[in-house]
């Protein structure tokens, strides 16, 4: 007698799923380069800008306002309808990272110190920073009018175990004590993105008194801890700072405009 045999059929090898790809953020981190320009506009004092003229020169207000009247490739610095009443939000501004510095022409018109030229000596610091031990240096010339401090980041990223790797952030600070005095906040900043290369940004302090002063340079974020899931790469270092002697350059009796820009955005000097 035949026999039948049943069952569920089939026997082939399971079906294969492949493992979706890592996820990998974009390395979105440059290290900056900036351009410092003096434009003449006239010998003589002038009266100022079209677009501030309901305010009293040299307000906050003021300020605010002739930015709409500085062009930069034919585009002006904030959009024409930004109400100068107000601190101007992101959306305002046609160009990122713009300083700029009016004088009007004044036979007693203070220099420009954001944009004149001036002595420099870069001192090494090389020392990494920790949330527990912030790191601080000395400065006792008394010629000194600023200071540049650059930090260092080797790599600014988190590595995640399924092999992800995304972006992460810094938050610093930098403070002043003059003369043995009590310390005192002068520049906040957060660093945030992804870079797998070295990463430097700069920062200029201007000195309000005379040396000597004590330079500290702190980092809120936590330092970092890992885990069995994600390795935190955020580590940076106190690179260096470069005392400055500002050159007196005030150009009495001519109207001049400082441009200190962020040269990323443009190809060349705009």
């Amino acid at each position: 007698m035949d026999k039948k045999i049943a069952g569920a059929g089939g026997g082939g090898q399971p079906q294969y799923t492949a493992p979706s790809p890592p996820s990998i953020q974009k390395d979105n981190l440059e290290s900056k380069q900036f351009a410092r320009i003096i434009d003449l506009i006239s010998e003589g004092e002038i009266e100022g800008f079209p677009s501030a003229r309901a305010y009293t020169r040299g307000t906050t207000e003021y300020n605010r306002a002739l930015l709409k009247d500085v062009f930069l490739e034919n585009t002006p610095l904030v959009r024409s309808e930004a109400n100068p009443a107000q601190p101007y939000q992101d959306s305002d501004f046609n160009f990122k990272g713009i300083e700029i510095t009016p004088r009007y022409g004044t036979q007693n018109q203070t220099y420009l110190t954001e944009v004149g030229t001036s002595i420099q000596e870069e001192v090494s610091v090389n020392v990494k920073v920790t949330k527990t031990t912030p790191v601080t240096r000395s400065i006792t010339d008394v010629n000194v009018n600023g200071v540049r401090v650059t930090l260092s980041i080797p790599q600014l990223q988190e590595l995640l175990t399924k092999g992800d790797v995304e972006g992460s952030k810094i938050d610093i600070e930098i403070k002043a004590s003059y003369n043995g005095g009590p310390f005192n906040t002068v520049l906040t900043d957060t660093i945030a993105g992804r870079t797998a290369d070295l990463y430097q940004r700069r920062y200029r302090i201007d000195l309000t008194q005379p040396p000597p002063v004590d330079i500290r340079v702190v980092r809120v974020t936590d330092d970092p801890v890992n885990t069995s899931e994600r390795t935190i790469v955020n580590e940076f270092y106190w690179a260096s700072y470069t005392e400055l002697i500002y050159a007196k350059t005030a150009y009495p009796n001519s109207a001049v405009i400082g441009i200190f820009a962020d040269a990323e955005q443009f190809s060349s000097i705009p």
